[in-house]
C-alpha cells in the first residue's frame, strides 16, 4: 500500500507539473500545507501548541506560497513573530515556549518560501524544474547505491559519507549534462559545474535537515500515517532545500 501511494503522487506530481496553471499552484499549496501538518502533529506530541497558532501559520504558509516570492517582506514576517509569540505575553502558565515559537515561525517561513520558489521557478520554466529535479533523482538514487554497497560509515544522524560523496559527484555530473545540452543558456562549464554542485549540497543538506528534525523529534518515520513512505518525507525535504538553493545561489552568482 505504501508503495501505491508513493507511485500515485509521483504520477499526479508529474502530470501537474507539465500541465502547470492553476491546478499545480493548488497542488503545491496542498503539498507545503500537508507538510507543515506532518511536523506540527509530532510537534504536538510533547509540546503544547495553542490551536489558533496552527491555523495561523497554515494561512500564512498558504499566503507565502500563492504569493510566489512577491510578499515575502518585513511587513509579513514581522506579523508571523508576533503572531506566534503572543502566547507568551497572555500568559506565564503556557507549555508554550519561546522556543517552540521560532521553530513554528521558522517552519513557515522556510516551507512557505521553498514551495513558493517552486512556483515561481516552474512558471519562469518547465526546463528549469527538471534541472533541479535530475539532481534530485541521481543524488537520491547514487546514495542509495552507496549507501548499500560500500561498509557503512555515517555520523551520529545515519547520513553515509559514501553516500554523500557519491550522490554528490554522480548529481553534480548528471546535471551539469542536462543543463549544458538541454537549458543552454550559453554560461560557461566552470558555472555550470559551480551551480549544480552548490545545488547538489544543497539537496544533501535537506536530507540531513530531515534526519536531524527526525531525531529531534525522536520518531523514525514523520509521515507513517500521513504519507505511508518515509521516503517521500525525505525526498520532499530535499526538493525544499534544492530549491532555495536554486533561487539563493541564482542571486549570488
Amino acid at each position: 500500500m505504501k508503495y501505491l501511494t508513493t507511485v500515485i503522487i509521483f504520477i499526479l506530481s508529474v502530470v501537474l507539473l507539465l500541465y502547470g496553471g492553476s491546478l499545480f499552484t493548488v497542488f503545491i499549496s496542498l503539498m507545503g500545507v500537508s507538510f507543515l501538518y506532518v511536523i506540527l502533529r509530532q510537534l504536538k506530541k510533547n509540546r503544547e501548541i495553542p490551536l489558533y497558532i496552527e491555523i495561523i501559520s497554515y494561512i500564512i504558509t498558504l499566503f507565502i506560497i500563492v504569493m510566489k516570492t512577491k510578499a515575502l517582506d518585513y511587513r509579513l514576517l514581522s506579523v508571523l513573530f508576533f503572531i506566534n509569540l503572543f502566547p507568551l505575553f497572555i500568559t506565564s502558565k503556557t507549555k508554550y515556549k519561546l522556543m517552540d515559537s521560532l521553530t513554528i515561525s521558522s517552519l513557515v517561513l522556510i516551507i512557505g518560501s521553498a514551495f513558493s520558489v517552486m512556483l515561481y521557478v516552474r512558471e519562469k520554466s518547465i526546463l528549469d524544474v527538471l534541472y533541479v529535479l535530475v539532481i534530485l533523482f541521481f543524488n537520491k538514487l547514487f546514495y542509495k547505491l552507496a549507501s548499500y554497497y560500500i561498509p557503512k560509515k555515517s555520523n551520529k544522524l545515519g547520513i553515509s559519507y559514501a553516500g554523500v560523496i557519491c550522490s554528490t559527484i554522480m548529481s553534480t555530473i548528471a546535471g551539469s549534462l542536462f543543463y549544458y545540452v538541454v537549458l543552454n543558456k550559453f554560461n560557461s562549464i566552470p558555472f555550470i559545474l559551480l551551480f549544480t554542485l552548490l545545488l547538489s549540497l544543497c539537496s544533501v543538506f535537506g536530507k540531513y535537515i530531515y534526519n536531524y528534525v527526525r531525531a529531534e523529534l525522536k520518531t523514525k518515520d514523520l509521515a507513517k500515517k500521513f504519507f505511508s513512505f518515509s521516503s517521500i518525507m525525505d525526498a520532499i525535504s530535499s526538493l525544499l532545500f534544492t530549491f532555495l538553493g536554486y533561487i539563493i545561489v541564482l542571486t549570488i552568482l
